[in-house]
């Protein structure tokens, strides 16, 4: 996964395949598959501080919520945004 998160990160400010997926979706994809392989310290400065990232998450407030309560290890809130998440996103892809 550490692979992917890499080679997908490095793509994002240059991603223009609409017709395969969404820049959204696709940004949504590095930040799960971050969350799955980075390092607490790499996480922040790789996915939080993303400026490419950031802008998806201002308009994504699911994921936004998500990724803040991992962070933040607010794990009852989680759970919560766990659930929401996998209604809107990863249930449906």
């Amino acid at each position: 996964l550490s692979k992917a998160f890499e080679k997908m990160q490095q793509v994002i400010n240059t991603y223009n395949f609409p017709e395969l997926m969404s820049y959204e979706l696709f940004a949504r994809y590095i930040c799960l598959t971050g969350l799955l392989s980075l390092a607490w310290v790499d996480f922040k400065k790789k996915i939080l501080n993303n400026f490419d990232l950031i802008a998806v998450f201002n308009e994504d407030k699911i994921m936004s919520d998500f990724v803040n309560c991992v962070y933040y290890a607010n794990y009852k809130e989680f759970f919560a945004k766990l659930t929401i998440l996998d209604e809107n996103f990863l249930s449906k892809d």
